[in-house]
């Protein structure tokens, strides 16, 4: 990892899922390369328990697990970290975060005034980068999280956010929530504002076949979300902008990674802005 980016500087060293037998070695394989030892996460029934992966290499998140059991296991494996060194390390080697702020006080008292957002999450929708939500809260005050299995509409909001997540696991209940998905869609037909990525993409289509089931989502997209058993593409991807867009201005190249299971069955045309010159959706 070291020697792939010279630029990070990678000072120290936590080793995990390791027996006692295997400490004294591995300490001093990464003092030998010039790093701090910090510790070690022991092998552990109970953190294999909690840390499962579906698929995508996903965990299962927080908000399945139990608190107080997911915080007490991890307690117990802090016991084996020198905390100490680790916030010594990190202030030694720390540097300034140059911290942008693209908006106007102009703009930013207006919108923050105005614009009201709508995120829809519960524990279908969980992948959001923190910095997003921050992003989100230094424009406005006005944030509304909507769990898409219990809440019955979106409420006033100007912009609706449906991040990724696992939505084929949980498509029954998202399902049984027709008053939701109605009122997403009669958003969306409204000419409202929606950005979807990923799960959001999959539950914005007409319905998602998972595990020889089929369960209906919002039909925003005139498509079905087929959810296979082995990945779809996997590696790195490469696409064009073919016509000016939000985006990005056309003829530039976006390069990126690729990872997913799911492959969409379109039935309605649609006007693209990307091609993909490599990778899953580009064949």
């Amino acid at each position: 990892m070291r020697d792939f980016d010279r630029e990070v500087k990678i000072v120290g060293a936590i080793v995990t899922n390791t027996t006692p037998r295997q400490i004294d070695k591995l300490r001093v394989a990464v003092e030998s390369e010039g790093l701090e030892f910090l510790g070690y996460v022991p092998r552990s029934d109970d953190i294999e328990d909690i840390m499962q992966y579906r698929h995508l290499g996903g965990l299962i998140h927080a908000e399945e697990i139990n608190r107080q059991r997911l915080v007490d296991v991890f307690n117990e494996a802090s016991n084996f970290i020198d905390v100490n060194k680790v916030i010594k390390v990190a202030r030694e080697y720390s540097e300034p975060l140059n911290v942008r702020d693209d908006v106007s006080p102009e703009t930013s008292n207006i919108v923050r005034n105005e614009l009201r957002v709508g995120i829809l999450s519960g524990r279908v929708f969980t992948f959001y980068y923190p910095e997003m939500i921050e992003r989100i809260q230094s424009f406005t005050n006005n944030i509304k999280f909507i769990d898409p299995e219990v809440d019955q509409g979106l409420g006033d909001v100007d912009l609706l956010l449906i991040g990724g997540g696992f939505p084929e696991v949980y498509g029954e209940y998202l399902e049984r929530n027709r008053a939701l998905r109605a009122d997403v869609r009669r958003f969306i037909d409204s000419g409202k504002y929606l950005y979807a990525e990923c799960g959001g993409l999959m539950y914005l289509t007409n319905s998602i076949v998972y595990n020889n089931e089929e369960y209906e989502m919002v039909g925003a997209i005139d498509a079905v979300t087929i959810m296979r058993k082995r990945p779809v593409w996997y590696g790195y991807a490469k696409a064009r902008i073919i016509r000016d867009s939000i985006i990005g201005d056309a003829g530039t190249v976006i390069m990126g990674h690729e990872f997913h299971y799911s492959s969409l069955i379109l039935h309605g045309n649609y006007d693209f802005a990307i091609k993909y010159e490599r990778g899953g959706a580009g064949g």
